[in-house]
């Protein structure tokens, strides 16, 4: 397809030499990467991203090379994310740092790890401890006897490791003195602890009920020390301190009393109804020891404090919210933003705070509103940004905007966003429809598909939902009698007339292409017709759906008899007969019963006709291809439970004849069945309109 580049006409001699004599060249044009998904490299240019080489030649081109963490053919698809214990991965090669047993999800540039059960934070490397009760929370959090001049009673027995997190359930706490707390002016101890302690919600539904007796938390430092070296803050979050009081030798702080140059970050927090018997009636800070648990014991005690409400509280002094030492003052700022993950949140500003003491900067007021809860929606694109999250299929939305879950699946689904249809799995539970995953799938069968599109393959032998139904192979007259006709098991009918393997109810007998025909006495029911049935609730098909099963009646027989077709106390769910894609071919009702020359249909019988061919079949009365009658005696399907009803799909006739009337087909004129011709296709045509003839 390229037009080489002509050159300088070339120097010949001889004859016989054609064309267009001169040199050519670039017809092998090399190839370049493009970024442009629908270049295929037939102008040269060739889609190759993510780090791919483009080579080969125009109409030929190749991306090779790949960055690490993608594949195919342009470099194009991001793989599966692996996990690894080296903390700098980031997921941008395909690898992510995820340990203590975290799985490795998502594709390349898109990679997460799913933390096993007391793991979280970057990698999974920071181990959780949930707390539910008052006991837990002083022995995980109180280590006052880490203080060269502290108290071996106001010591928990377990307690945190630097960079643990604390995570309380919701709740409210409050402790009896020498039982579960440090002491009876103060709740818990801490002592160089730079850690989190949290409320599982950013709602601040985790209440330390102080019950107007102690302060909240004592903390007195948070490192780092020589055996932490880059521990240094204390993290306080969503927990509300109510109803505290600061008295007795230390009449601080109701809530908190923060000293010895500790860092502490108080994260969306609420202080109410706290007091203090001197100043600061929520908070007193400190910078050296003496008075306060922070201060400046490594540099000054540093207090952030973000999205935190204070209400209700009071002093017999001053600095009803927040006293910072004017003695020996730490530093404290009052951010008017939210934390992390929900900087992009304007909190709502509430009252002026009554502040004592210098360096308190930053916008003394109340804050909230940070924490947004998440709403579940069914728009892809919500990432939770504005607290909408995609979540469907059943999940409940959690968390606060920007830190939006989708939990709770329905069975069957996963995912981030309970998005993903998860494999099928196999039941025997015949209720079992796959919209949960779980699909009726028995007799060997195996499950496919996902949830809400499961299959169920099943094996040889077998088929029908669930692979209930045995499915049984024709290939001979014979076999096709011994199934199907069960005339013995009519109270009036015939041993002679009866195969020895006749077909349970729900199964299906599927004859193979090719023309069948019988001999009176071997393998049919009788000189006058091919089988008969009574009270067979199956189906009859042909393997293909053109009718190309020929019953070849040879001018002397019907092809079938039916005589009901239950239910029956054996089987009280079956009710109809289904006979699918035959051909019946030059039959002939005569004899006893000179009716229908195809099909004999009575005794209440439900029948249905789908995609068969009825051709040149003659009656010796009415009824040349199909007669229909409701009660006994004149033919073979009729009201023996409920009326005959017979429902008849695509089917064509041609050829067929009656002496009497009724060439086609004959709905007894003296005992009428429910006869119905659908102007319809069968299931699974059901969306073609068939030709009418």
């Amino acid at each position: 397809s390229i037009t080489p580049t002509q050159g300088a006409a070339l120097d010949i001699l001889g004859g016989d030499i054609t064309g267009t004599t001169n040199s050519f060249s670039a017809c092998a044009v090399p190839c370049q990467a493009s970024s442009d998904s629908s270049k295929d490299g037939s102008d040269g240019d060739f889609y190759c991203v993510n780090g791919g080489t483009a080579g080969g030649y125009m109409n030929a081109c190749t991306c090779t090379s790949c960055n690490a963490g993608y594949s195919g053919t342009n470099c194009e698809t991001a793989d599966a994310c692996s996990a690894t214990t080296t903390s700098t991965d980031d997921g941008t090669d395909g690898n992510i740092y995820c340990t203590s047993g975290g799985s490795a999800g998502g594709t390349t540039g898109a990679c997460t790890c799913t933390c096993s059960s007391g793991y979280g934070g970057a990698g999974c490397a920071t181990t959780l401890h949930s707390i539910s009760d008052m006991t837990t929370f002083f022995n995980l959090v109180s280590n006052e006897a880490a203080n060269p001049d502290g108290y071996a009673e106001m010591q928990g027995n377990n307690i945190l490791d630097a960079g643990d997190i604390a995570i309380l359930d919701t709740g409210s706490y409050s402790c009896n003195t020498g039982e579960n707390c440090a002491r009876s002016d103060t709740m818990v101890y801490t002592w160089n602890l730079a850690t989190e302690v949290k409320c599982v919600e950013d709602d601040a539904s985790c209440i330390l009920d102080l019950q107007g007796i102690m302060r909240g938390m004592g903390v007195g430092g948070t490192g780092p020390l020589p055996s932490t070296p880059t521990a240094d803050t204390l993290t306080i979050r969503a927990l509300t301190f109510d109803n505290g009081l600061g008295h007795g030798l230390l009449p601080y702080g109701g809530a908190l009393l923060l000293g010895y140059g500790a860092k502490v970050d108080i994260l969306l927090c609420v202080f109410s109804n706290c007091h203090s018997a001197s100043v600061g009636g929520a908070i007193f800070v400190t910078k050296k020891s003496g008075v306060g648990n922070i201060n400046e014991y490594h540099a000054d005690a540093i207090i952030n404090i973000y999205g935190t409400t204070f209400s209700g509280n009071s002093a017999d002094s001053a600095g009803i919210d927040i006293c910072n030492n004017p003695e020996d003052q730490g530093d404290v700022e009052i951010h008017a933003t939210c934390p992390s993950p929900y900087t992009s949140i304007t909190p709502t500003q509430g009252a002026a705070l009554d502040i004592l003491g210098g360096d308190i900067t930053g916008t003394t007021n109340s804050f909230s509103a940070c924490a947004v809860p998440c709403q579940a929606s069914s728009d892809s694109s919500k990432d939770g940004s504005d607290g909408d999250f995609y979540c469907v299929n059943g999940g409940t939305a959690g968390g606060y905007m920007n830190a939006c879950t989708c939990t709770s699946c329905n069975a069957g689904y996963s995912g981030t966003n309970c998005e993903t249809a998860d494999a099928c799995s196999a039941t025997t539970t015949s209720t079992d429809d796959g919209t949960d995953g779980n699909i009726y799938c028995t007799s060997g069968g195996s499950a496919g598909g996902t949830t809400g599109a499961c299959t169920c393959t099943c094996s040889s032998g077998y088929g029908g939902a669930g692979c209930a139904t045995t499915l049984h192979s024709i290939s001979d007259m014979t076999t096709f009698f011994n199934l199907v006709s069960n005339e013995a098991a009519n109270p009036d009918g015939y041993a002679e007339m009866q195969g020895n393997n006749i077909l349970d109810a729900g199964d299906i007998a599927i004859l193979d292409t090719g023309s069948y025909s019988c001999n009176t006495g071997e393998n049919c029911a009788r000189s006058d017709t091919m089988v008969y049935t009574w009270n067979l609730a199956t189906e009859v098909k042909c393997v293909e759906d053109d009718a190309s099963c020929i019953l070849d009646l040879q001018g002397i027989m019907r092809g079938m008899g039916v005589g009901g077709t239950g239910p029956l106390p054996s089987t009280p769910t079956a009710d109809t007969l289904t006979i699918r894609a035959l051909t019946f071919d030059n039959g002939l009702g005569h004899g006893l019963l000179p009716y229908g020359g195809a099909l004999l249909l009575g005794y209440g019988a439900k029948v249905d006709i789908l995609l068969c061919v009825f051709s040149n079949c003659h009656s010796a009365s009415v009824g040349g291809a199909i007669f229909v009658t409701k009660k006994s005696g004149v033919g073979n399907i009729n009201e023996y439970h409920a009326d005959a009803i017979i429902n008849i799909y695509g089917t064509t006739f041609s050829g067929n004849s009656a002496d009497s009337a009724g060439i086609d087909i004959c709905n007894n004129p003296e005992d009428q069945g429910d006869v119905e011709i659908h102007a319809t296709c069968p299931s699974p045509y059901t969306s073609i309109t068939p030709t009418q003839g």
